[in-house]
């Protein structure tokens, strides 16, 4: 090919990119339709032909042929920097010489003229682009095709660079749709540093169009060269954006959840609609917020092997976290979640209010206003999530208590030190250390809220004196005048005038709870099932233990039965008495330390501490009824063997006492005292505890719940083998104390004081039926001692104390742990 020839193809380069339009920027169809591309004629209008100055247009005008393309303007766009052309709207008749009339250097020569045009994303004269049919395809990029006759040799190098084209033009319309604001802030960010590093591609473009027009020797295999930098980190990113084409739900998954926890409010929409009869709507997925950072980093680790992906992809992924980083702020040091697009990890549910405490304290609020979205968490805060989601709920908390909107928290936010020095994007090196710094802070603020403001302490010691009895001069007086209406069932006990009776008893004159700051917040309760039967309900309950059972609530599951018997404990009538339990009313944010779970294991001590009460006054009863009864004051001559039965009645009332007070006061003094003492003297900063002090809102809560799980468990209720055990006695105590009261009555009525000779039959029965209780007792007892003795050197030590108390002469331990 002669200098002249390719000269004149060359200049035609020029001719082409006469027009106003800056070098490399998107060409307007006013500028098609002024001559950008002189060879075109509309195919409705008239032909603009090219002046003949060069032998290559001679050789078009020689042999022409119709070659359809399809370029238009884009319709009105939202974003600001979306090219202007689109392939596909309107159709060019374009006349131009066949390739395999021309030589191949003529053929190398046009190749590069359609290349500068075609890597820009313009139509080129022998390279044609078919248009995408949807987004996906779009994402994919366009499929070129070059017009046959290429020599094969140069048609290899022309697909290479086509490959290049493909991904510009394949980034640049990721860039225009990841740019809309519908598509989150952290797509846009993700956009906005793409088009940062395909900035230099059109500076890269107009390089080569320089050497095209100036340097013969340039030839494919040299703009190849030329670009190999930037085609490898063009395909780096458009690997990247292949990752975002649109994804369908997975069926499996609709087929398990058809109505997910994306969907609620979609349904609740629907269900004010009345559309429930129609078919879901599922979109394709939209990848946005954390899960675009998940989707980056899992990209940057398949290819941490590879030195440039690796700089591209983290440099990608500083640039894209800035925004959701701005949230991650907003939300572990303000406790504002300011995610407008759904993009957070951590989702607000609005329509569950701090109002709806009165319903449950923990479970509505606490735990379901603020949620994760698990599948939709970054990589880098996998392991540091539930630090996340509590330093924000814990900043929540203080933010409603404090009566601080979240405009107000913003306009604060420059004045706060550990905010000015937080972290801005992913890769920072104190990116876990501000983590830790906000949730350590949270934990803190809200610990001092509680114990300055509200009086968490006060709170504590006010519990203890209501539900462990500690000042129970206020429960004597109680019981007295609630007597009659105890005694009823459970089930119709007027609870107001139980209510009003505590009040007057607990503000009566001289009580020891009287100046209790609390006392109003203490409601009477009545429960409907025994508590032997709740605790066994929680002890038996497969696969966890009992202390995970109360921690987390599956003990309330339905129990199966082991025979297949469907009994209902709970129909089970029961009277007041064994029902009556304490509630509290607890205000926000007091509510997160003492909740209803918490409340729940107040109440089982409580029941337990009643039991033992409630035993000890029915043998005291038993006692005062027999002393002031002339049946057993009296001692008639020659009745020696009903003198030998009041004896024995009074042994073994006596030892039955005598145990119930030492469990009685195992269970108040060396257990619930003591523990109690522990765990207010951790909450005293001033106390001389050697510093071990609680220092946040989860300490609190775990020493909380510790401390009651401990004296549930020191107190026999959370061994199914020691309750049991301790049951049977309590039960066989109660029981004795009424037939104590059935002789009684018995006696006077016979008169055998004076009259033994009548009846001795009567004498005989009584006798058989003392020994049953006797042996009975005595076995118990010995199987519970020697079930302490193994448990106390096994699980609780401390159960070795009340062993000791209970067998002080060590004449009552057998061996007959086995026969149990």
């Amino acid at each position: 090919m002669s200098a002249s020839t390719v000269s004149s193809v060359r200049r035609s380069v020029s001719s082409r990119t006469t027009g106003n339009a800056p070098l490399g920027a998107p060409m307007s169809a006013s500028d098609l339709n002024a001559g950008v591309h002189s060879d075109y004629r509309h195919v409705s209008g008239a032909s603009k032909r090219p002046p003949a100055t060069s032998p290559m247009h001679t050789r078009r005008a020689d042999s022409r042929t119709t070659t359809n393309l399809d370029v238009a303007l884009r319709e009105t766009t939202a974003a600001p920097l979306e090219c202007t052309i689109d392939l596909g709207k309107t159709s060019l008749v374009l006349d131009v010489t066949p390739l395999s009339a021309l030589s191949k250097d003529l053929q190398e020569a046009h190749m590069l003229e359609d290349l500068l045009y075609v890597l820009m994303g313009q139509p080129g004269t022998y390279v044609q682009a078919r248009p995408a049919v949807d987004e996906d395809a779009a994402m994919r990029g366009p499929e070129f095709r070059v017009a046959p006759g290429l020599d094969p040799s140069l048609r290899d190098l022309t697909e290479q660079m086509l490959r290049v084209a493909r991904n510009y033009v394949a980034v640049q319309h990721f860039i225009d749709r990841f740019s809309r604001a519908d598509h989150g802030t952290v797509n846009n960010a993700l956009a906005s540093v793409i088009r940062s590093l395909t900035s230099d591609y059109l500076v890269l473009i107009a390089q080569l169009e320089h050497q095209f027009m100036s340097n013969a020797a340039f030839t494919l295999y040299a703009m190849i060269l030329h670009t190999r930098s930037t085609a490898q980190s063009l395909q780096i990113i458009y690997d990247l954006i292949q990752e975002f084409s649109p994804k369908s739900i997975d069926e499996a998954n609709i087929a398990d959840d058809p109505y997910g926890e994306q969907d609620m409010e979609e349904l609740l929409e629907r269900l004010k609609r009345g559309t429930m009869a129609e078919a879901p709507n599922r979109k394709a997925k939209l990848v946005k917020g954390g899960s675009t950072l998940k989707l980056i980093t899992s990209r940057l680790e398949a290819h941490s092997g590879d030195p440039a992906a690796k700089e591209i992809l983290s440099h990608v992924l500083r640039e894209a976290s800035v925004p959701y980083v701005s949230m991650l702020n907003n939300w572990i040091h303000d406790g504002v979640i300011d995610d407008g697009h759904d993009e957070f990890m951590v989702k607000e549910h609005s329509n569950i209010r701090k109002e709806r405490l009165e319903e449950d304290y923990t479970s509505e609020y606490w735990q379901k206003r603020y949620t994760l979205r698990h599948d939709e968490i970054p990589n880098q805060l996998i392991d540091v999530s539930e630090k996340v989601l509590i330093a924000g709920k814990y900043l929540n908390v203080v933010r409603e208590c404090e009566g601080r909107s979240a405009r107000t928290v913003a306009l604060q936010t420059d004045a706060d030190p550990l905010r000015a020095a937080a972290v801005r994007r992913f890769g920072d090196s104190s990116f876990l250390i501000n983590i830790d710094k906000a949730y350590n802070h949270a934990n803190t603020t809200l610990l001092h809220l509680m114990l300055d403001k509200h009086e968490i302490q006060a709170r504590l010691v006010s519990l203890k004196h209501f539900f462990f009895l500690a000042h129970s001069d206020f429960f004597t007086g109680f019981q007295d005048s609630a007597a009659r209406e105890l005694l009823r069932d459970s089930r119709h006990v007027n609870h107001d005038r139980l209510q009003s009776l505590l009040e007057l008893s607990v503000n009566m004159a001289g009580s020891t709870i009287r100046g209790d700051r609390f006392k109003d917040d203490i409601r009477i309760d009545l429960a409907h099932q025994p508590l032997f039967d709740v605790l066994t309900e929680i002890n038996n309950v497969s696969g966890v233990g009992a202390e995970e059972a109360l921690r987390t609530g599956t003990w309330r599951k339905p129990v199966a039965n082991s025979t297949g018997a469907a009994e209902d404990a709970s129909s089970k009538p029961i009277l007041g008495y064994q029902g009556l339990q304490f509630d509290y009313v607890v205000p926000f944010p007091v509510s997160l330390v003492i909740s209803r779970k918490t409340i729940f294991l107040y109440q089982l001590l409580f029941r337990h501490l009643y039991s033992l009460r409630q035993t000890e006054d029915s043998l005291n009863i038993s006692w005062f009824e027999s002393v002031r009864s002339p049946a057993w004051r009296g001692r008639p001559r020659g009745d020696r063997q009903l003198e030998q039965f009041k004896a024995r009645c009074w042994t073994l009332r006596s030892r039955m006492a005598g145990f119930v007070a030492q469990v009685n006061y195992y269970c108040t003094t060396e257990v619930v005292g003591a523990r109690f003492a522990r765990f207010v003297a951790r909450l005293s900063p001033d106390s001389a505890n050697g510093g071990n002090t609680v220092n946040t809102v989860d300490e609190l809560m775990s020493d909380h719940f510790d401390f009651l799980n401990t004296c549930l468990k020191e107190c026999m209720l959370t061994n199914a083998r020691l309750l049991r055990v301790y049951a049977k006695l309590l039960k066989t105590c109660q029981a004795f104390a009424q037939f104590v009261l059935s002789v009684t009555r018995q006696l006077e009525e016979a008169g055998l004081s004076q009259k033994q000779q009548q009846a001795p039959e009567i004498i005989k029965a009584m006798m058989d039926k003392l020994a049953a209780y006797e042996a009975h007792f005595d076995r118990t007892l010995k199987v519970l001692l020697d079930t302490l003795n193994y448990y106390a050197s096994t699980e609780t030590a401390s159960l070795l104390s009340l062993m000791l108390r209970l067998d002080w002469n060590k004449g009552l331990r057998d061996d007959v742990l086995d026969d149990l």
